[in-house]
Order: C-alpha cells, then sequence, then structure tokens
C-alpha cells in the first residue's frame, strides 16, 4: 500500500510536469512562435490533439474499471500517465517525460495501449487529413 501511494505521489510529480510542458506548447502557439513556420505549427496542434485523445481514453478506461469494480483502487493518475508514457514515442509526445516510476498499478494492458494508439490515429487522420 505504501508503495502505491509513493508511486502515485512520484508519477502525479511527472503527470503534473508532462501538463506543464503541453501549457507552455499552447502558450507558444498562442503567443505567435510558430507564425511562418506552419509545419512546426501543424506538428503542434497533432501534438496537442493526440493528448486530447488519450485523456478521454484514459477517462473512459478509469470509468470501466470503476464499473466493473467498484470497491478496486483505480488510481487515475497511473492511469493517465501510462497512455502518455507508453505512446510518447510513437505518437511524437516528445515534450511528455519518457517514463513513469509504476506502470503496474495503471491496470492499463498492452491491448489498451493499441486500442488507444490506434484511435488516437484514426482521429487524427479524421481531423488532419495528410497534410
Amino acid at each position: 500500500m505504501a508503495s502505491g501511494a509513493n508511486g502515485s505521489c512520484e508519477d502525479r510529480v511527472t503527470l503534473v510536469w508532462n501538463g506543464m510542458q503541453t501549457a507552455r506548447l499552447n502558450a507558444d502557439v498562442e503567443d505567435g512562435l510558430y507564425d511562418g513556420r506552419l509545419g512546426e505549427l501543424l506538428q503542434n496542434d497533432r501534438v496537442l490533439f493526440r493528448l486530447e485523445a488519450l485523456d478521454g481514453i484514459a477517462r473512459e478506461r478509469v470509468n470501466s474499471l470503476r464499473r466493473a469494480d467498484p470497491d478496486a483502487d483505480v488510481d487515475e493518475i497511473e492511469v493517465y500517465l501510462a497512455y502518455q508514457a507508453q505512446l510518447r514515442d510513437a505518437l511524437e509526445l516528445r515534450h511528455n517525460a519518457p517514463d513513469m516510476r509504476f506502470m503496474n498499478v495503471s491496470q492499463v494492458t498492452e491491448a489498451d495501449v493499441a486500442r488507444a494508439e490506434a484511435s488516437a490515429r484514426d482521429g487524427k487522420r479524421r481531423n488532419f487529413g495528410t497534410i
């Protein structure tokens, strides 16, 4: 139990750090840092879209775990961070931290990650095309 609490605490810092990096990316876009650099702007928009998609997927995974076992101790932080960490390279989320400490607490399976990647990529194609 104590290691689970520590895991949540350490990974909470990582998740907050990822959020701060995302906020910085948003601010850079809003401040015009990418004006005249369409390719980089589109890449950053894709990253932001993918992160939003992963948030929705993680939220649904948390809800699904709680529906399956209302008494289970589902750590939302671990679930959210698991998707970000596992898909960092595949979805080009380079501004996110590369690791998390307690992946085993997340209850996110390899199949969950594969479905999330496919969903984020499918959504990207629908919203960004081949640009």
